[in-house]
């Protein structure tokens, strides 16, 4: 046997050393499986990863969801490595922590879109950026090859796995066809839509789909599909109408969208319709709102205080306020009543309830005339409206 030479040892000394270290700091990496549009490599990574919350809810959880949100949001904007590479086949790839979602035993509708809004936001920035960067050095680039990518999405939880696949979030990252099925169960989802303005295509395509999704609660009443329409579209016409102002300095750049979707828990009787956006929030578009007297003195009355709109922890109370003032900040008549004009579907229904997260700031209203409103340490970054109704009794007598 060939006697080791001093600097050999050395070397074998040291990396032994290195391997120890990164054992103690997880760093020693593991095969993982990275999901892409072009299909599925093999890849190693370091057995420490980015664990994201077990229950993915924010109603039940909003501080630790609200706090991976923000950590990816940050990912995304510094441009990290979070991405799908250039297919080579037969060639092992080797990536940085990653968010382990096989974390998640279970998410709801409302986290789901806000996950995926995010991934959109992200996957269309990058995509943007990409073809800027082709054009300037005069290149052909292949989109796909920097599209977003996942791990391990076979070791996932079936409940996430159906979620997120009944919402489109497969299909948003296209790489859908690669992703186990698994069977539906008794909450069925709409996959969502997603514009920036509402037009006759987008509102047709949204009457469609729930339509039909009402038929798996057994409610063909064309009155209630027209009324559910009205309501969402008049949500979105005030995202498009104020969310997304010019000259405001933002922490995350917005794609100036709104995303929708909707789910029914068929053993309930139950149907949820959730909108959300990235922009401004209802606190913070008060200040620059033409409606600001009026909201301001809704607040005076309510709670009497003084307001202070740029203080967070009087966000739940300046959505009541607004919420209460009831008339549109676009002063048309044909934009509807505004915000107090959501409240209304709730009222359509025997029971039901509106939550509303803006920015820091939290609001509820149940069918039962019932309302509060709190503010939380953290922000969501944008709104998210999120009306939960149920069915059983039909519509309220009187309500138009």
């Amino acid at each position: 046997m060939k006697k080791l030479t001093p600097r050999f040892q050395a070397w074998l000394n040291n990396r032994s050393r290195n391997e120890f270290r990164r054992g103690k700091r997880g760093q020693i990496s593991r095969p993982v499986f990275i999901y892409g549009p072009g299909g599925i490599l093999a890849g190693n990574a370091p057995r420490r990863q980015e664990s994201l919350p077990a229950i993915f809810c924010l109603e039940e959880n909003r501080d630790e969801v609200v706090a991976f949100l923000d950590s990816l949001r940050s990912r995304f904007a510094l441009n990290s490595k979070i991405r799908s590479f250039p297919r080579r086949p037969g060639r092992v790839r080797k990536i940085g922590k990653y968010f382990d979602f096989s974390a998640i035993k279970n998410i709801t509708p409302a986290a789901a879109l806000v996950l995926a809004a995010e991934y959109d936001r992200a996957h269309l920035r990058q995509l943007a950026s990409v073809m800027v960067r082709a054009s300037h050095a005069g290149k052909n680039i292949d989109p796909d090859a920097y599209r977003l990518s996942l791990i391990d999405i076979d070791r996932w939880s079936p409940q996430v796995v159906r979620t997120l696949g009944q919402l489109g979030f497969f299909q948003l990252l296209d790489f859908e066809e690669f992703v186990p099925e698994v069977p539906e169960r008794d909450e069925y989802i709409l996959e969502f839509v997603s514009g920036n303005n509402v037009d006759s295509e987008a509102t047709a395509e949204l009457t469609t789909k729930l339509r039909e999704l009402l038929t798996k609660l057994q409610i063909p009443n064309e009155e209630i599909a027209v009324h559910l329409q009205g309501r969402i579209i008049d949500a979105i016409q005030n995202v498009r109408d104020h969310a997304y102002p010019h000259n405001i300095s933002w922490r995350y750049p917005p794609i100036g969208r709104w995303w929708l979707t909707a789910s029914v828990d068929a053993i309930e009787n139950r149907l949820d319709l959730i909108v959300y956006d990235q922009g401004i929030t209802i606190p913070g578009s008060i200040p620059i709102s033409p409606k600001r007297a009026l909201i301001t003195s809704a607040f005076r009355k309510i709670f009497n205080l003084e307001e202070d709109f740029t203080n967070s922890k009087y966000d739940g109370k300046a959505i009541k306020a607004a919420i209460e003032t009831g008339q549109s900040g676009t002063d048309k008549e044909y934009r509807g009543r505004g915000l107090i004009f959501m409240r209304d579907l709730v009222n359509f229904c025997d029971r039901g309830e509106l939550r509303i997260l803006s920015r820091f700031g939290a609001y509820l209203y149940r069918s039962d005339g019932v309302d509060e409103e709190w503010f939380h340490e953290t922000s969501i970054g944008g709104t998210l409206i999120e009306w939960r109704l149920y069915l059983d009794g039909g519509q309220r007598e009187g309500v138009s």
